[in-house]
């Protein structure tokens, strides 16, 4: 669930979910940030085994990575409207 997920976000830039799945899917698609920053062939290849699509990898690693900042990859907060479903 997690890989699609992942795979949509980069794809997209943005998608719904909720707030539970968006927390377990932010350090997936950090790691995935981290290995675009580093930008080597082995990073490429971790990146392949979670990310489905080869063009969503090549957009990642290419044109994404000179976008981001040096250091730690860094996502953006969860929004505060994010519904929370109430019991």
């Amino acid at each position: 669930m997690f890989r699609n997920m992942v795979t949509s976000l980069f794809k997209h830039s943005s998608i719904k979910t909720t707030e539970a799945k968006a927390k377990g899917l932010r350090i997936i698609a950090d790691n995935m940030v981290t290995l675009a920053k580093r930008g080597d062939l082995h990073a490429r290849r971790q990146a392949l085994a979670v990310i489905r699509e080869k063009d969503v990898v090549h957009r990642l690693f290419d044109e994404m990575s000179e976008n981001l900042p040096l250091g730690r990859a860094v996502i953006p907060e969860l929004p505060s409207w994010v519904p929370v479903k109430e019991m």
